[in-house]
């Protein structure tokens, strides 16, 4: 996004101040040591140049960064993406079907994450070709996409969000069968940003049936 703040910037956003920039710090000196004693390869977070451990605990660490980007004012979230991210992201905007960047192109490995605050979504793998303008996929890293009830334009869709920022990413079908979970997420190109770093997390599916009418996470 444009105008993306400094890592000191994003750890103090929200007012956290010197304890923020402390807290940052000690994750800084946590991710190298780990690093350094696994040998492992390390992830580069999206949402800021911190390099992190490649394990489970990645997207944990990413959505603790990622929540300070929630506090941001409608000011600030103008400032900080470009005027289509702004109006899907923030507006709940839909950009055209066949124009945006992820629509035709599948990636062995790799992982999608949220433009907006750098949350990692939907793995490659979970992602799928369902000939509807927009990329889709059928599971959701656990806890990252929330979901709600949208009734506009005299329709009832479920809404998908990223659960770390808001964040609208588009809406999620079922029933469809493409796909043995039998759901398409159907997401906005301009709501995720591609990173070729694996993610080692669990991916699943709703469970509308426990959900009612109401919101929740998956």
């Amino acid at each position: 996004a444009a105008g993306a703040p400094s890592e000191q910037a994003q750890a103090q956003e929200g007012g956290g101040g010197r304890g923020s920039l402390r807290s940052f710090t000690m994750a800084t000196m946590i991710a190298r040591a780990c690093a350094r004693a696994t040998g492992r390869r390390v992830l580069t977070s999206p949402s800021t140049s911190l390099r992190l451990p490649h394990t489970a605990r990645t997207v944990a660490i990413t959505r603790r960064f990622s929540s300070d980007r929630k506090k941001r004012s409608d000011p600030e979230w103008r400032g900080a993406l470009s005027p289509l991210e702004y109006d899907v992201l923030r507006q709940a905007g839909t950009e055209r079907p066949f124009t945006g960047e992820h629509t035709s192109v599948f990636p062995a490995s790799g992982h999608y994450a949220c433009k907006g605050c750098g949350t990692a979504l939907y793995s490659s793998e979970s992602k799928f070709e369902a000939s509807c303008g927009w990329p889709a996929f059928d599971k959701a890293y656990k806890g990252t996409v929330r979901v709600r009830l949208d009734s506009t334009h005299g329709m009832t869709r479920w809404e998908i969000l990223c659960a770390a920022c808001d964040g609208h990413l588009g809406h999620v079908f079922t029933g469809e069968g493409y796909t043995p979970t039998s759901q398409r997420h159907c997401v906005n190109s301009v709501s995720m940003v591609y990173t070729e770093d694996e993610v080692e997390s669990p991916e699943t599916a709703f469970d509308f049936a426990a959900y009612g009418s109401g919101t929740d996470t998956n």
